[in-house]
């Protein structure tokens, strides 16, 4: 006879099964200094492995059926029922005073409640506990096809209980109530506020003995842990939902931190940890006794045992943070951060209440990027505030940071269309921004008369924008396929429904038809004005070192055809500066080498070996800040090698003949050296994310756009 558990908490999908979640582990941490038993279970693990026989194809479209409305005719209905079978016999042999389920967000509302209703079915006494911040909001579109229109306009959380689906519900995050649950301290039906009363969250540490690393897919190939930092955020975005969340802003101290990062490595032996919260940098001072504390412990630490941290990350205003933090930050392990940079245009910036700037975002980017450190920004676009000459800001910021995805400084975009969300500033402040929404499709199905023009075919024509302008240079995107699917099947099941919401609700007088739609017809001609307009050229910077024999190597560089540069050179280090144009319509050729050696300017001794050389040593080639040389495979892969005219199969890193290196591209360096690197596919998971998938989705979203009317 199995153990029984105090409590079997489960992690329902839908989950991208990257790492293992913190919640249960640290809600198993605090239950378990407390005496009591926990066990924890991923089952999207199973789901994935066990169901899908870890096949990424199937599992994308489970994830899909998720998160989408109802479809009778949906092709794998066969394998969802596999896997509910599979979890209710997993229940069956983990007996437990209460079943948990972790309803980390919203998009985990259609596993739970499908769940539930087979888990009340079968075993009608099992008590039942939910939690986490996907029960304090309104239903999620996927279970639409479940509820009454009553229920519809209700918290998720109501619902469960109109339904008397679950005997106690903790609204939010249970680090405060797990243990008053176990000790029967509440009442069935109990619901439990979502109220942080440890201000320092000085609890104890995950635990994570029941997660199955190995199964995780990791970040880049790599295993993770997460630790919470922080609870809450020190900014009130209007889009942002945190807010609400959490009334307060609370942190652990850098010291706590650091102790429980060391701790939680060597026991898993994971040195990779994420902090698993809205910010990482709320409280600079505790953030930088982390790193201090960090720091020390790197320097003893064995290679292989060294900390490496990212954390989400909030642009302050440019110079507030200083050189020194960065490079603190670097000495620390810190190796990636997500900046919430949500738009281009400081005027939308304003209107979000984000109090930072776009030139706060590039003073902050150029020291990640002198430091070593990368980074994925979120993104927004649709904002109630945004104008299309707003819209145009956020493009050209998009563009303007090209070399820095060469770079990998940003490895990654994050695009998003503004939403409604529940109880944030955007939806209980009416009186500043004009928002008026329908009452069921309340998140996207939203208008104001301040942006008369910016209407659902408006906000979405300017995905698809950005989203062709990101296949087309291939700008690295996560999550783009869940993003896109996710648009479509609402706009697909909702469509009917707009007409008669802007019959209500447009303003008729100063509306007119907003530019980005227009564009959806030219989309290429509007991104390659743009870029034009950046990127008219870019220095050029060649650094070498070069030997003398018989007189100094002559340089020469040619650009399109005319020769820009030829003068012999210095011995040693040397450095040419010049500035070329792009051209935009046919490829620009880049010629450079050695152009006077004789054979006479080689001396041997009597062995045969060199001991005096006239010969050039290439270390460095920049363009658009992007060094060459430091990617071999771009580098020898699009060059040519010509040595005394003759073509080579392999280029030399430098010139030891007369010999020269040609380049050829079509506008900016940084777009040919996007599309060579990420020709592949974009960043997501498995093979949803796939060009011609991509290119798909938005060819349908960009037909359904059209279509939609409002007069």
């Amino acid at each position: 006879m199995p153990q029984i558990q105090d409590m079997f908490l489960l992690s329902v999908p839908w989950s991208d099964i990257e790492i293992a979640e913190c919640g249960p582990a640290v809600l198993k941490g605090i239950a378990e200094s407390f005496g009591y038993s926990v066990k924890t279970h991923d089952i999207s693990l199973d789901l994935y492995h066990k169901i899908c026989k870890s096949n990424p194809v199937i599992y994308g479209e489970l994830q899909e059926y998720f998160v989408s409305y109802y479809d009778e005719n949906f092709q794998y209905q066969n394998l969802i029922e596999q896997f509910y079978e599979h979890v209710l016999t997993l229940i069956q042999d983990t007996p437990c005073r209460f079943l948990g389920i972790s309803v980390f967000s919203v998009w985990r509302q259609k596993a739970t409640f499908e769940l539930l209703t087979r888990i009340k079915k079968k075993f009608p006494d099992q008590k039942i506990s939910l939690g986490g911040r996907g029960l304090s909001v309104r239903h999620h579109q996927s279970i639409d096809h479940y509820l009454t229109s009553g229920e519809k306009i209700i918290n998720f959380s109501e619902i469960i209980v109109k339904r008397k689906l679950a005997d106690h519900l903790l609204i939010g995050d249970s680090e405060d109530s797990i243990v008053d649950l176990l000790e029967n301290n509440y009442s069935d039906d109990q619901l439990t506020p979502m109220v942080v009363k440890n201000k320092k969250l000085d609890y104890p540490f995950s635990n994570y003995d029941d997660a199955k690393f190995e199964y995780y897919k990791g970040i880049a190939g790599r295993s993770q842990l997460s630790v919470i930092s922080s609870k809450g955020c020190v900014r009130d975005c209007d889009f942002c939902d945190v807010g609400a969340q959490f009334k307060r802003f609370s942190f652990k101290s850098g010291a706590k931190l650091a102790e429980e990062m060391i701790y939680l490595a060597n026991r898993y032996k994971i040195y990779e940890i994420t902090l698993a919260d809205s910010i990482a940098n709320g409280n600079l001072k505790s953030l930088k006794e982390m790193c201090y504390y960090l720091t020390v412990y790197n320097k003893t630490a064995n290679y292989n045992e060294k900390i490496k941290w990212s954390g989400n990350w909030i642009a302050r205003m440019p110079g507030t943070l200083k050189k020194d933090f960065f490079n603190l930050i670097k000495e620390s392990g810190c190796i990636h951060v997500t900046i919430g940079a949500e738009s281009g245009s400081n005027h939308v910036l304003e209107s979000m209440n984000k109090k930072a700037t776009v030139e706060g975002l590039y003073y902050e980017l150029e020291n990640f990027d002198q430091c070593g450190i990368k980074t994925s920004l979120n993104n927004i676009t649709g904002h109630w505030s945004e104008e299309f000459i707003h819209f145009e800001e956020h493009v050209e910021m998009l563009l303007t940071l090209g070399p820095l995805y060469a770079k990998d400084t940003v490895n990654s975009i994050k695009m998003n269309i503004f939403s409604v969300l529940q109880d944030t500033p955007a939806a209980l402040n009416h009186e500043y921004n004009g928002i008026h929404v329908a009452e069921e499709n309340f998140t996207t199905q939203w208008y104001t008369k301040k942006n008369p023009s910016l209407t659902i075919q408006a906000r979405l024509a300017r995905l698809i924008i950005l989203y062709t302008m990101f296949l087309d240079y291939k700008i690295p995107v996560d999550n783009s396929y869940a993003v896109l699917v996710n648009l479509l099947n609402n706009l697909q099941a909702t469509k009917n429904k707009w007409s008669n919401f802007y019959k209500n609700n447009l303003d008729f007088d100063n509306y007119f038809v907003c530019e980005s739609i227009e564009k959806l017809d030219n989309i290429s001609f509007f991104i390659k004005e743009k870029t034009k307009k950046l990127f008219p050229g870019s220095k050029l910077l060649i650094n070498f070192y070069s030997s003398h024999c018989n007189g100094a190597p002559e340089f020469f560089i040619k650009y399109n055809g005319k020769q820009i540069y030829k003068q012999k050179t210095s011995v040693g280090q040397n450095q040419i500066e010049l500035y070329i144009d792009y051209n935009y319509d046919e490829k620009n050729k880049l010629e450079f080498g050695m152009s006077n050696k004789q054979s006479q300017d080689t001396k041997v001794d009597h062995d045969g070996t060199i001991i005096e050389d006239k010969n050039i040593t290439i270390d460095s080639i920049y363009i658009d800040t992007i060094n060459l040389m430091s990617d071999s495979q771009y580098f020898y892969h699009q060059s040519r090698y010509y040595e005394e005219e003759v073509l080579l199969s392999e280029t030399k890193p430098g010139f030891w003949k007369n010999s020269y290196i040609m380049f050829e591209w079509v506008g900016p360096l940084w777009v040919d050296y996007l599309r060579n690197k990420n020709k592949s596919k974009w960043i997501g998971f498995g093979e949803n994310n796939h060009e011609e998938k991509i290119q798909s989705l938005l060819d349908v979203l960009r037909q359904t756009v059209k279509q939609l009317e409002y007069r």
